[in-house]
């Protein structure tokens, strides 16, 4: 909250705010702003020509502001905050059984209370001025390249349509050659089966599945697992991504599907519709839509449950999950340090090419379940190096989890 600038005075003085009073400028106090707030009191007095009190004529009681009571449980939320250790990113966690978030972390973080701050300014202009810009949520208005985490809609569609099956090997030699592009990679598999190249997350492989789909077909399962549009989260500034359309553009080369075909290109996410994402696949088609408003002023928030549905054959969820498990299950899976006592977690790796000159960024999406408890989540690192970066930071979230008796 701050003082609002002349620009939202405007906006705001019909509404009875005065230049002095503190306004919601991002998060849950800007979207809630008119429930938080007061309504300040007052008298109404009558005066003689002296300005002296004659008679009191009313008195209207000052009323508190509503209390808004959110989702987030604040174990977690810790937990995320702390794995990602001041790094640029962010985390969020899910109950994929509803939507309810339970953490929501971008960091670098702000203390909002600088923001409130009259006297001092200087930190609050700070932060405008901080090339790690930790006034951007990243988790909702970070849109980024998803990189091999994009390989999931890719797997549900290419298996649904038949474009391939689970038992077809292609050779992933650490380089492709399509026309007279030359695509190298740092591993070389051989010859892969869908789960080991999902395990491995084989570059190669997903060429020849994304290829064999064609542009269309790949952005059509992006966007029916919810890529590509705001997922309606109840905070300000979220933004949809971008899903590449190729009569978007007018020219679509092979090597654009390609790299399509690996979220890489024009493709971009965020962080919550991701998280979203592995809540669908853990669900096996039922969407939620994420919250972060548990009730306002002890009334539980309305919320229409969501009833879009993913509807494809059980196999093909069956085969794609447990290609997912391979990527923490097997010894070389690039996720191998997920598969923890006590818990069962599948999910996927990315690293996703950034700017030139940039390190790239890092992701990993996934699932992690109890016999009691099940999240979905999604950790990324904002120019944070390999996915095996983000991976680990996935792995002490976890782990704290546990030990905090949270899964």
């Amino acid at each position: 909250v701050g003082k609002a600038d002349e620009a939202r005075l405007r906006l705001v003085r019909s509404y009875g705010y005065s230049p002095d009073d503190p306004v919601g400028y991002s998060g849950i106090e800007e979207r809630y702003d008119d429930v938080l707030r007061a309504t300040p009191g007052g008298r109404q007095i009558q005066v003689n020509s002296r300005g002296q009190q004659v008679r009191l004529l009313s008195v209207r009681a000052p009323l508190e502001g509503k209390d808004v009571v959110l989702t987030v449980d604040q174990v977690i939320q810790r937990a995320a905050y702390q794995a990602l250790d001041g790094r640029r990113g962010a985390v969020v966690v899910l109950d994929p059984s509803n939507g309810e978030v339970l953490a929501l972390v971008s960091s670098p973080a702000f203390d909002p209370n600088d923001f409130a701050q009259r006297d001092d300014r200087s930190r609050a202009a700070a932060y405008l001025k901080d090339r790690d810009a930790p006034l951007i949520n990243r988790a909702v208005a970070g849109q980024f390249p998803p990189g091999s985490v994009f390989k999931i809609p890719v797997s549900f569609g290419g298996l649904q349509e038949k474009k391939f099956r689970p038992t077809d090997s292609f050779n992933c030699p650490g380089y492709f050659d399509l026309g007279n592009r030359h695509f190298t990679f740092p591993h070389a598999f051989g010859m892969q089966d869908f789960i080991q190249a999902m395990g491995h997350s084989a570059n190669e492989y997903f060429f020849h599945v994304g290829l064999a789909m064609g542009p269309e077909m790949i952005a059509r399962y992006a966007l029916l697992f919810g890529l590509g549009e705001r997922t309606g989260i109840d905070l300000p500034y979220e933004v949809k991504g971008l899903i590449p359309r190729r009569g978007s553009f007018a020219q679509w080369f092979a090597g654009d599907t390609a790299n399509m075909s690996i979220g890489q290109g024009y493709v971009l996410a965020t962080p919550v519709q991701i998280a979203r994402m592995m809540a669908v696949v853990e669900n096996e088609g039922l969407f939620v839509d994420p919250y972060v408003t548990m009730s306002v002023g002890g009334v539980d928030a309305a919320r229409a449950r969501s009833a879009r549905m993913v509807s494809l054959r059980p196999e093909v969820w069956r085969t794609v999950k447990h290609g997912l498990r391979a990527v923490v299950k097997m010894q070389s899976g690039t996720a191998h340090m997920l598969d923890l006592p006590g818990l069962e977690v599948y999910g996927k790796t990315g690293t996703a090419q950034a700017a030139a000159g940039k390190s790239d960024h890092a992701w990993f999406s996934g699932v992690a379940k109890t016999p009691r408890r099940k999240l979905a989540f999604v950790v990324f690192l904002e120019h944070g190096g390999a996915s095996a970066n983000a991976a680990l930071t996935a792995k002490d979230l976890l782990e704290t989890l546990q030990m905090e008796g949270k899964l």
